[in-house]
């Protein structure tokens, strides 16, 4: 058995991260000149005043889970004293929301700032990209901005409270709404092409498989051609219960969270027909974010913090639970990495879920993480971004 560690992560030791019991391994004065720097892999800092804080990771430690530094950027002086809001992976891009309404690219792969945006407006659902256009969605509307220089292009009103990640599709964008309105937006000139309910705010995420669109609001489960608009499965819950997760598809069955503290699986045969219910597991508290498919298994996390991880076939099985891994992040070649309800950096082995690994991060600290690489991004509220990846 791999003894469970606590670490602490050592970009602490700046001012801005700091926490009890963080203890700075390098026993040099953190002094900064409030550059923009960055550093490439394997190059941790160069001289004394232009090392990136965060560099001196307590690297030791961190490399005991096979944990390193990929690069580290210090936004602090492009930032003049505004604060990150949140941080998203989009494509290739790291994108930075800020609280004085910017947005700031990074290129995921060196931590190059490739350009930023004045949005002069708040971001009401994460940001998408399409080829060279990022798309982002403010009260004003819709922004066009170009992906390599952060200039917006243009924008187009919605026309619609957009409140989820839209949807790129054939040129187009798939929008939900707070209204309960799944709608295909023509990027062009902002018409909508065709427009369905779903019954309830839209819940995070929407998919798009085989040109299907499936969503979920509230009180109802829907299935739409994302070229025709036409309804081709639908489902509608009991009186009593509703919604609370978007959607997980796989293999045509699709996965949703529900109000009794359970896990439903559906079915869809198409041709406008009913989605039928396959079975339902007990999970014992709310699921809130849609699960996570991992082959013929599901990482399924609660409103509590909890992780589930499940089998779907031949019939609904758990295999282990963790009482506060919280939101899934990514998957590497150690494991499972999550981010807890206290924010904390967690390891778990996929095959029994015992806890390899616990780093410590400081409250309002952004992390994201790559969808397809183990790939963990990690933001101060001040500015500070580090990039963490396993070793080869």
């Amino acid at each position: 058995m791999i003894p469970m560690k606590t670490v602490s992560l050592a970009f602490c030791v700046i001012a801005a991260l700091s926490g009890p019991g963080c203890k700075n391994t390098s026993q040099r004065s953190e002094q900064t000149t409030g550059k923009t720097n960055s550093v490439a892999e394997g190059e941790i800092g160069g001289n004394h005043n232009e090392e990136v804080p965060g560099a001196h990771l307590e690297l030791e430690q961190l490399a005991d889970y096979g944990l390193a530094v990929r690069w580290g950027h210090d936004l602090r002086r492009e930032l003049g004293g505004d604060r990150i809001e949140s941080i998203d992976v989009v494509n290739e891009r790291l994108i930075i929301e800020t609280l004085g309404a910017r947005l700031y690219h990074l290129d995921a792969g060196s931590g190059r700032l490739t350009g930023k945006t004045h949005l002069h407006d708040v971001l009401t659902a994460p940001p998408a990209m399409d080829g060279d256009t990022v798309y982002a969605h403010t009260f004003r509307g819709m922004a066009f901005i170009g992906a390599h220089t952060g200039l917006v292009m243009r924008r187009l009103a919605a026309r619609t409270p957009v409140n989820v990640r839209p949807v790129p599709f054939d040129g187009d964008l798939i929008l939900g709404s707070a209204s309960g309105s799944v709608l295909r937006f023509a990027t062009g000139d902002g018409a909508h092409r065709w427009s369905r309910s779903v019954v309830g705010t839209v819940l995070e995420p929407m998919e798009v498989r085989d040109r299907q669109v499936f969503a979920a609001g509230g009180k109802r489960l829907i299935v739409i051609n994302a070229a025709t608009g036409r309804v081709t499965g639908s489902w509608r819950p009991g009186e009593a219960l509703s919604i609370t997760s978007g959607p997980a598809v796989h293999d045509g069955l699709v996965f949703i969270g529900m109000n009794d503290r359970s896990l439903y699986c559906l079915s869809n045969s198409g041709n406008n027909a009913a989605l039928q219910v396959e079975w339902r597991f007990p999970v014992g508290a709310t699921i809130v974010d849609a699960p996570v498919i991992k082959g013929e298994n599901l990482l399924v996390s609660t409103l509590g913090g909890e992780t589930i991880y499940m089998k779907t076939s031949p019939s609904p099985q758990e295999i282990w639970s963790h009482p506060d891994a919280g939101r899934y992040l990514a998957e590497g070649e150690r494991g499972f990495y999550f981010l807890t309800p206290e924010n904390a950096l967690v390891l778990l082995e996929p095959e029994t879920g015992e806890e390899k690994m616990r780093v410590p991060l400081k409250q309002r600290t952004s992390v994201s993480a790559h969808p397809d690489q183990p790939a963990i991004f990690i933001a101060s509220p001040e500015g500070v971004i580090i990039y963490l990846q396993e070793k080869d």
